[in-house]
């Protein structure tokens, strides 16, 4: 027993090591990121933007810096679009900063990315009688297009008290996807799919989409109508009709899911055929909503039916091409990697929508899943059209591997398992965070069960357990 809490002593004195070893990093990582000597130290800066700057982000910029009107000694900080010549991936949320000592200039894809700069910035600042920043030049995009979560696991769904505070917590680390589709709003799914949400509940969705709109995440509304569908004309307008009302709340996204269901509402033709109604009637007139979402029925490899012709290749060929289908992989619990891609990609004519079934437990609901984000290959960027990963009915549980998925989407080539685990960790529990690195390693296997999947557990501590 002596010598086991000496072990369980030296644990606990290198989590702290580890902490302080890393305690300069951030993520998720920038693509480039150049540090120069020395340091910007102000308490004036003037803001001189040459584009036209959302309410979000203007508020945002007052936050972080006590700005000025005028003065000659106000550090200025210049904000303006990326310029064709810029040597930076153009994509939504790319952005360049560049900090000297005498000014800031931040450069932009679009709002999203000034956005995620100010993020950057806040990372960098270091405050006391004046605001001191390092000199730097950073290069910046994320390497997938939508990143977030789908709230899609079987269980209690997650309070408004817990969606607030992730949809902040997605902000806070360029995040910028969350797809509402708790199994178990009746509203949702079945029984009541086609009724318009309650007063209180359609308040609160007002608000939930509010809140994502000042972190930069789309709020994606889900519905689950494949239990009882009927493929009638009256059941197509009973779905726009219900994506017309969530319009009306707020919502400028939206999925339809088709998973986990049989008999008449498994059939891909039906699918396509409703789902391009939807994209015809309701996305092609409002030029504000965001690519439709759907989760097919066949939405692993081991439940795809493996002849051509059938339902994954009938999607490919007859939904419409701006419509994104989500997957999961070989497996509903899987990791992911480029034959993965590559298999379903041809099938469906289009990049995949990944649904990562991590960290969520509703198969294994006497365990907490807060071990390391591992598995899925470095090489797959180019090869999804998004990635999001299903969390636990547990909200803040669940933040270790959402912040794993965050730097893993922003930055893949760079992604390293083990010191994103220990920032999440840091980033959570920070005065006491060597207790929660040792709860959580030690809370982050599945055990046996019917998918098949595992996760290491208990790994500094097992030779001495062994002994």
């Amino acid at each position: 027993m002596k010598l086991f809490l000496i072990s369980l002593f030296l644990i606990v004195l290198n989590s702290g090591i580890v902490h302080a070893q890393y305690a300069t990093i951030f993520f998720p990582e920038p693509q480039e990121i150049i540090y120069q000597s020395g340091k910007l130290e102000s308490n004036k800066f003037q803001l001189m933007p040459r584009v036209k700057l959302d309410p979000v982000n203007n508020h945002f910029l007052h936050q972080i810096f006590p700005l000025k009107n005028s003065g000659a000694k106000a550090i200025p900080i210049i904000i303006e679009l990326l310029r064709a010549n810029d040597d930076i991936k153009k994509v939504a949320g790319a952005y360049t900063l560049s900090i000297a000592k005498d000014k800031i200039n931040i450069k932009i894809f679009d709002q999203s990315a000034l956005f995620y700069a100010l993020k950057t910035i806040e990372h960098l600042v270091e405050k006391k009688q004046t605001i001191q920043l390092p000199l730097v030049q950073i290069k910046d995009y994320p390497d997938v297009l939508y990143r977030g979560t789908v709230e899609g696991f079987y269980g209690t769904p997650w309070s408004f008290e817990d969606r607030i505070r992730q949809l902040k917590f997605y902000g806070d680390h360029k995040m910028n996807t969350y797809i509402y589709g708790p199994k178990d709003d009746p509203y949702h799914s079945s029984p009541h799919w086609r009724e318009p949400y309650p007063s209180d509940k359609a308040a609160e969705i007002k608000k939930l989409v509010q809140a994502a709109n000042n972190n930069y995440v789309d709020f994606v509304w889900a519905v689950h109508p494949g239990k009882d569908i009927k493929w009638n004309y009256q059941d197509s307008v009973n779905l726009l009709s219900k994506f017309q009302k969530m319009y009306q709340l707020g919502v400028r996204a939206y999925a339809v899911f088709f998973d986990d269901i049989s008999g008449e509402g498994t059939k891909a033709e039906k699918q396509a055929a409703i789902l391009n109604y939807l994209q015809k009637e309701f996305v092609d007139k409002n030029t504000d909503v965001k690519p439709l979402i759907m989760c097919p029925t066949e939405y692993n490899k081991s439940w795809a039916n493996p002849k051509a012709g059938t339902y994954l290749d009938i999607l490919g060929a007859q939904l419409h091409p701006a419509i994104q289908i989500m997957w999961t992989g070989n497996r509903v619990i899987s990791d992911i990697d480029p034959p993965t891609m590559q298999w379903i990609n041809a099938r469906i004519k289009r990049k995949a929508f990944i649904w990562w079934n991590f960290p969520v437990s509703d198969y294994v609901r006497d365990h907490l899943l807060m071990g390391p984000v591992y598995g899925n290959t470095n090489d797959i960027d180019t090869m999804v059209s998004g990635f999001v990963t299903n969390p636990m009915e547990r909200a803040e549980a669940s933040k270790i591997g959402i912040y794993g998925i965050a730097a893993y989407t922003w930055n893949m080539k760079k992604f390293d398992s083990e010191k994103v685990f220990d920032a999440a960790i840091r980033n959570m529990m920070p005065t006491a965070s060597w207790a929660l690195k040792t709860f959580a390693e030690n809370n982050s296997d599945l055990g046996p069960n019917g998918h098949g999947y595992r996760r290491t557990e208990t790994v500094r501590m097992a030779p001495t357990i062994k002994k």
